[in-house]
């Protein structure tokens, strides 16, 4: 665990292009050609996705990095992110043929 409580597997995955040494004119982020359409107002221009790995369903407990996921999402917003993408744990709920496992237990 990091200081601000989140995992060391989440911060893996989570650096901003601006601190990734990408230049903020890289273009790459930039809509072009036929298919380009305006972006609405109410989004950013550019999107800085944080990745957070399957802990954040299996470490909440109080004492532990996703006990308080407000302060977590506070935190990566503070680091400058404005989308999180979150594993979602679909390999619990289906096994290799695609059939649903039934119900998943969690323990401390």
């Amino acid at each position: 665990m990091l200081r601000n409580g989140i995992s060391h597997r989440a911060l893996l995955f989570s650096v901003p292009a601006s601190s990734a040494g990408v230049p903020a004119d890289a273009g790459w982020a930039v809509p072009k050609g036929p298919r380009a359409k305006a972006i609405p107002s109410h989004l950013p221009d550019r999107l800085a996705i944080c990745y957070i790995g399957w802990e954040w369903i299996t470490e909440t407990l109080a004492d532990e990095p996703y006990g308080d996921l407000d302060r977590v999402m506070r935190s990566v917003k503070a680091r400058g992110f404005n989308a999180v993408r979150t594993e979602m744990g679909l390999n619990w709920m289906f096994d290799m043929q695609g059939r649903r496992r039934g119900k998943v237990k969690f323990r401390g």
